[in-house]
């Protein structure tokens, strides 16, 4: 579906996709397949980014807690330890960030739900730390990506009877972030 929105990130484009439904129509698989394409498919430039100073370290965790995540059996593939990782560690060099939202923007977890988590929690880490403003340059490459994952988490949340407005304040920092705004 393509409601014409052209400029629109993922967030306002499903919104407006959504409001042109026929009533009791949903915005499925594929549309969300599509959206995916049109605003997260490599087109942000994240892969364009050099991986950083080879003689900057890799934190051993966070390359286990990759592996984890994109082993080749799906039985064995989790996010519990990225996920974890995530909301414990400290700031990351600039080597590490490319090489976790590369790889992030890529994961290829049990669900689509799952990938979505891991970038919501790479939004929060990043909201977390700080890193934002001495990585301008991934976090604009991601914002796409991040945005098509907000969307998605809150169509997701919001069939569940989650208001707007309830969803907002607990991810106002992130979509905050996506905007470029600043919070008063």
């Amino acid at each position: 579906m393509d409601g014409g929105w052209e400029g629109l990130s993922g967030i306002p484009t499903a919104l407006q996709d959504k409001r042109l439904l026929q009533p009791g129509g949903r915005l499925g698989t594929l549309y969300w397949k599509e959206l995916a394409e049109r605003w997260g498919a490599g087109e942000n430039g994240i892969d364009d980014l050099p991986p950083g100073d080879a003689s900057l370290p890799i934190n051993d965790h966070l390359v286990q807690a990759l592996e984890q995540a994109q082993l080749l059996n799906p039985a064995k593939r989790t996010m519990e330890p990225l996920v974890s990782f995530l909301q414990h560690c400290p700031k990351l060099n600039v080597r590490e960030l490319r090489g976790l939202l590369k790889a992030a923007s890529k994961l290829k977890l049990v669900s689509k739900v799952n990938q979505q988590n891991v970038l919501v929690e790479c939004m929060k880490y990043i909201v977390r730390t700080g890193v934002a403003k001495e990585s301008e340059q991934e976090v604009e490459a991601m914002k796409d990506i991040f945005d098509n994952a907000l969307a998605h988490q809150w169509t997701r949340l919001k069939s569940k009877s989650v208001s707007h407005l309830t969803w907002l304040s607990s991810h106002l920092e992130l979509v905050a972030q996506g905007t470029n705004e600043q919070l008063t």
